[in-house]
């Protein structure tokens, strides 16, 4: 399907053949009925359905991006050789990319801060603010006896 004439062949197939398939399912829809025994569409109007073809080049893209997150996920492929094939480069540039992404998330991490970080210390601050209330509390008590 990489071949530019086999897409431009099929492009024109799909144009071609497009209007037989509104036909084909024009008749089907006007002579057949649903169980209460009326006709789904009397051939007037705008039809209730209609056609949209993904581009050929789109759906080989979509098929090879595919293949690439599954042989991720199986462990078959490295994140290197993945970039290499998603961005159609060597693998040299695919590990400068990848050193360059790692190099910016610690960056990032460390300017910006870490999530589980924030979590930990919000945690910490609520048990101290729990802790000192109760406190207080017991302190109130105690002078009122």
């Amino acid at each position: 399907m990489n071949n530019k004439f086999d897409m431009q062949t099929t492009e024109v197939k799909i144009t071609h053949y497009t209007t037989y398939l509104y036909r084909m399912f024009d008749m089907l829809v006007t002579s057949s009925k649903d169980e209460n025994g009326k006709v789904y569409w009397n051939g007037k109007g705008e039809r209730p359905y209609s056609f949209e073809f993904i581009p050929i080049a789109m759906v080989d893209q979509l098929v090879q991006d595919e293949l690439i997150n599954s042989r991720l996920n199986n462990g078959t492929l490295s994140v290197i050789e993945a970039i290499s094939l998603y961005e159609n480069i060597d693998t040299l540039m695919a590990k400068q990319k990848l050193e360059h992404i790692i190099e910016e998330s610690k960056f990032l991490n460390k300017h910006l801060g870490d999530n589980t970080n924030d979590n930990k210390q919000r945690n910490e601050n609520s048990i101290n603010e729990t802790s000192t209330s109760s406190i207080k509390a017991n302190s109130t008590i105690n002078k009122e006896m």
